[in-house]
């Protein structure tokens, strides 16, 4: 009586696992803070049903026992770390690298579920652009003004960029990395059969084609313009078709919108232009975001430089940065690069773990993406390139909200298999 018990209580668990992940995927763009609680209460759910079979499935799948392995190369970094409060700090940051590989890397998942996690995902970044929106026109009609540096009136910005969704904690940065992903999940890949299907699908396209508009993020817009036109270019030429076309046709015409429609993202992407030739060929400084970030890579190059191998230890890549940078540059160019990371995530593995942390990380990436071509993964193939080229821009896994994204979805696309084949040694 016991057992059985004791097996309808397994059951109910395992179920339940499936209900926490999708308010899990839903609840990522919304809100940090509920996805903790949500991650907890997963593990926790896991734990009790956790086998060793597991275990063995973990090894076999080497891209999640790699990123638990870059965790605990973080765990170690605090050995010499220089600042031990921001070094775990950063360690409960990045928890995300340890839970998602060690509590759903030796599970398997069917396709249709992916499926339903990722539609799960996008109700939320619908969900949360709705909010985003809402919240920017009670504050137009409220009445209340910003100051802002453009030729925008004050109550129009209030729509556009870090001002769009401040309210929720999300920078303009991930919001776009989500939005992206999200849109080329409903362009490529999401079908429905259902009445109405087709013109909700299109509707909710628009309505997140606007969104990643506003928000006016030059690495998460572009990136998603590049990795999604080389996608369907290829599809296309692969197998062409009404549908190919129309997207390709939509891509740009949405790319050339995008810049009518947001004076903002084209004078930021002007200054994009401007500042990388100050940098890299006048070898000037500018107080421009673009230009910092140019300045901090080199920073970042030049300190690592001293300590290859080991970094300086974990959560010191800001005090590191600031302590170096007097000896490359000026004062007045330190002055613009002062506290900040490397705004380049492999630069920052590299400050703060050297190469012992950076090797293993790019070896996971890379074996993702040799297990995404061997199942034809598409989907899989996109999130590693288009979250790889953001990690040349933003140092993207140092805050729970890129983290979580990552982990969640890497291990996700990792565990996935059709119900036909067999557990492969990827």
């Amino acid at each position: 009586m016991k057992k059985v018990r004791f097996k309808n209580f397994h059951s109910v668990l395992r179920k339940s696992e499936s209900y926490i992940l999708l308010a899990l995927f839903f609840s990522i763009p919304l809100s940090p803070k509920l996805t903790t609680v949500l991650i907890i209460i997963y593990s926790l759910a896991s734990l009790l049903t956790f086998e060793r079979e597991y275990l063995r499935r973990i090894w076999l799948r080497k891209p999640a026992f790699l990123l638990i392995l870059v965790y605990l190369i973080l765990v170690i970094g605090l050995s010499y770390s220089s600042d031990i409060n921001i070094g775990f700090s950063k360690i409960q940051t990045q928890l995300s690298l340890l839970i998602f590989p060690l509590f759903l890397g030796g599970k398997s998942i069917l396709k249709k579920q992916k499926e339903q996690y990722l539609l799960s995902f996008v109700l939320g970044i619908v969900f949360t652009s709705l909010l985003c929106f809402g919240n920017s026109f009670y504050r137009y009609f409220k009445g209340e003004e910003y100051y802002v540096l453009d030729e925008f009136s004050r109550k129009t910005n209030i729509f556009f960029y870090t001002e769009f969704s401040a309210f929720l904690d999300l920078h303009p940065t991930y919001f776009s990395i989500y939005i992206g992903f999200a849109l080329f999940y409903l362009l490529g890949f999401y079908k429905t059969k259902k009445k109405y299907g087709f013109i909700i699908k299109w509707t909710a396209i628009t309505f997140l084609f606007v969104t990643l508009i506003f928000t006016s993020s030059k690495g998460g817009i572009f990136t998603f313009f590049i990795a999604s036109s080389v996608y369907f270019i290829h599809r296309f030429i692969m197998k062409p078709n009404k549908y190919s076309v129309a997207l390709l046709i939509a891509l740009i015409v949405g790319a050339t919108g995008m810049f009518l429609i947001n004076p903002i993202l084209y004078k930021r992407s002007m200054q994009l232009v401007n500042s990388f030739n100050k940098v890299w060929v006048k070898q000037e400084q500018t107080n421009e975001s673009s230009s910092i970030r140019f300045g901090l890579w080199r920073l970042s190059v030049e300190v690592s430089k001293k300590s290859p191998f080991f970094g300086y230890g974990t959560g010191t890549v800001i005090r590191t940065l600031n302590e170096n940078c007097i000896d490359l540059f000026s004062f007045s160019t330190c002055e613009g690069l002062r506290n900040k990371n490397s705004h380049n995530q492999y630069l920052n593995f590299l400050v703060s773990n050297g190469f012992l942390i950076l090797i293993p990380f790019l070896f996971a990436l890379f074996l993702g993406l040799v297990k995404a071509f061997k199942n034809k993964d598409h989907i899989f193939l996109f999130f590693i390139v288009f979250i790889g080229l953001n990690f040349l821009f933003e140092s993207t896994l140092q805050r729970e909200r890129g983290v979580v994204f990552f982990s969640a979805f890497f291990i996700l696309f990792l565990v996935c298999q059709n119900s036909q084949k067999k557990l492969e040694n990827v």
